[in-house]
């Protein structure tokens, strides 16, 4: 069984903004050992949509590793902002 968290990124990819900002948002969740990056195209996976309340591009949906929500909703597209959070989740 895992002992990751895992970071989903949910995004469309028509949108510019989450296309710039997957590449820093798995570097950042890469450096934190404690979760596992996934990049989420809600076009090609719109099951997200049911799961979700997305109200706007990115959002950011953080589940344990036994599937707990710990964080779901929009988020700036901010590496420094998302290193924040996530090291706050982790604790």
């Amino acid at each position: 069984m895992s002992t990751h968290h895992h970071v989903y990124l949910l995004c469309a990819e028509w949108c510019g903004v989450c296309r710039a900002f997957e590449v820093p948002f798995k570097e950042v969740v890469q450096g934190l050992t404690s979760f596992q990056a996934h990049w989420i195209d809600i076009e090609d996976s719109p099951a997200w949509e049911d799961k979700v309340n997305i109200e706007s591009f990115p959002t950011l949906h953080v589940e344990t590793a036994d599937g707990q929500v710990i964080f779901s909703g929009s988020v700036e597209p901010d590496v420094d902002q998302l290193v924040r959070l996530l090291t706050h989740l982790q604790k």
